[in-house]
């Protein structure tokens, strides 16, 4: 997988002076995928979800990464999907 989407997490993270343990925190994501995802060493695209929790955390914008990630893009919302993966 492309790792084009994990620089651009990585250099938000560290924008906002975050290490990815703390961003696994405030996002819910587990440590070691924050990682493998900024080292792109994912062998397929994160939910949706997963990455509406990077943007919001990291102010980035999810249709550019699902974008870059090959995944279709909707009008919905970052909080919207949240919302969906907590329900489904």
């Amino acid at each position: 997988m492309s790792n084009e989407v994990g620089l651009l997490i990585r250099a938000a993270r560290k924008r906002k002076k975050l290490s990815q343990r703390e961003l696994a925190r405030k996002t819910g994501i587990d440590f070691t995928y924050v990682s493998k995802i900024e080292q792109g060493k994912l062998a397929y695209a994160p939910k949706a979800a997963v990455l509406a929790k990077l943007a919001v955390c990291l102010d980035l914008d999810l249709h550019e990464l699902k974008r870059l990630y090959g995944q279709p893009t909707t009008e919905w919302t970052p909080s919207t999907i949240v919302l969906l993966d907590y329900a489904g």
